[in-house]
């Protein structure tokens, strides 16, 4: 509001008292607006008013006091952000004990009235109180392609034949232009409601409300919900699930490291037993990813992994050193590394025994989802209450050869 003060401040001319009330009116008709005021404006109205006086400097001040605090009441009705703390968490506390939609919008808009708010929405305080950025939470999966179709088709001929290449027209010639005749191939994106579901005694939730850490313990559990689901997914999509109980598996994704022959989408190195991964085998995997149109591409592999190929020597018998990541990156010919510890090809105990690294171009692989779910449910006889996300969602690698698995060979 120091803006504001400035602006009235810097208004006045030679002339003095009388814009007082004048300018208390102004403030009378605030107090009977619902709509945001636009500094610029206001200040336009109050110099009109005061452009023939000259208040003292008390009178000036005080007026300067009373518009600001006044602007800031407006503001506060009508930007979510500027609800107060105590408010923040009585919000936060209706969503997290509601136990439908409905009452969730009941609860909030109570909550509202009881502290005298106008001006915001519902989906105005929702909106604040809980952020959907759950795609955002993983390095990964923030670079796949979303898409709107659930079947798309695909042609896996070589550019070097016949059938596909162009032609060149004889005016001399007799015979009919050669007709392309593509035999494609359909691929499904299946989907499947992938869930995440928590659980929090309604004593520990009375707690939380009386320290006045309702919307912190919110918007925690949403992106706990979020970012569980979201790896799970990535999970999937690099190694498959092989954690779960199979009943509880997420399998509607296209998995890459568990491959153990070359497709059309994925290329398969494998490194002998006994045989550790170097920048060269890195540098040949990144390269069996076909990037015909400029698409960003990354490579994945764990800390030890990035730890060996990143190791040098100044000169023989010289001090080690690493290189860093962006240069080994540059090595073989990524645009980024991302470390993820589910690579983890020499640990017998691993779910995932036999992958070292996984290069693909994220843009390649499409991902689709039809709907997501976020409901909040008591269990009165256990005084329990539970929340839980869900996404309708699968995925398949789209584009050809944009995948590549450096494997351990199979004995």
């Amino acid at each position: 509001m120091q803006d504001i003060k400035r602006k009235i401040a810097n208004a006045f001319s030679e002339r003095g008292q009388e814009a007082a009330d004048a300018i208390r009116a102004l403030i009378d008709e605030l107090e009977q607006s619902e709509v945001e005021v636009d500094e610029e404006a206001l200040g336009d109205r109050i110099r009109e008013l005061i452009d023939a006086a000259d208040p003292n400097d008390k009178v000036q001040e005080a007026i300067a006091n009373a518009i600001a605090k006044r602007m800031q009441a407006i503001t506060n009705t009508v930007k979510g952000k500027d609800l107060t703390f105590a408010v923040k968490n009585q919000i936060s506390a209706a969503i997290l004990r509601a136990a439908s939609k409905e009452e969730v919008k009941n609860a909030v808009n109570a909550v509202l009235v009881k502290n005298d708010i106008s001006g915001l929405t519902f989906e105005d305080v929702v909106d604040f109180a809980i952020v959907e950025n759950w795609g955002d939470l993983n390095p990964i999966f923030r670079r796949l392609h979303k898409t709107p179709v659930t079947k798309f088709f695909y042609n896996a001929d070589e550019l070097k034949t016949a059938e596909l290449l162009a032609k060149q027209w004889d005016k001399t010639g007799e015979s009919e232009k050669v007709i392309q005749e593509l035999a494609v191939t359909g691929k499904q994106i299946a989907t499947r409601y992938v869930y995440k579901r928590q659980r929090a005694a309604q004593e520990d939730l009375d707690e939380i409300e009386k320290s006045g850490n309702m919307s912190y313990f919110l918007r925690f559990l949403n992106e706990e919900l979020d970012r569980m689901i979201v790896n799970t997914i990535v999970l999937a999509i690099l190694v498959g699930d092989t954690v779960n109980d199979a009943a509880n598996r997420v399998t509607t994704f296209e998995t890459i490291g568990s491959k153990t022959t070359s497709d059309v989408f994925t290329t398969v190195n494998a490194l002998a037993e006994g045989t550790a991964p170097d920048l060269k085998a890195i540098r040949l995997l990144c390269d069996s990813v076909k990037n015909p149109f400029g698409k960003e591409k990354i490579l994945i592999l764990n800390g030890a992994t990035l730890t060996a190929i990143s190791e040098a020597l100044y000169a023989a018998g010289g001090t080690t050193f690493y290189r860093p990541k962006d240069e080994i990156a540059r090595m073989v010919g990524v645009d980024e590394i991302i470390t993820v510890d589910v690579l983890d090809a020499d640990n017998e105990d691993s779910d995932n025994e036999g992958v070292f690294a996984i290069c693909m171009l994220p843009d390649g692989y499409w991902y689709n989802e039809k709907k997501a779910l976020s409901v909040t449910f008591p269990k009165y006889e256990e005084n329990t209450v539970n929340y839980m996300k869900e996404r309708n969602i699968g995925g398949a690698i789209h584009d050809l050869y944009s995948t590549a698995a450096l494997v351990r060979a199979s004995e």
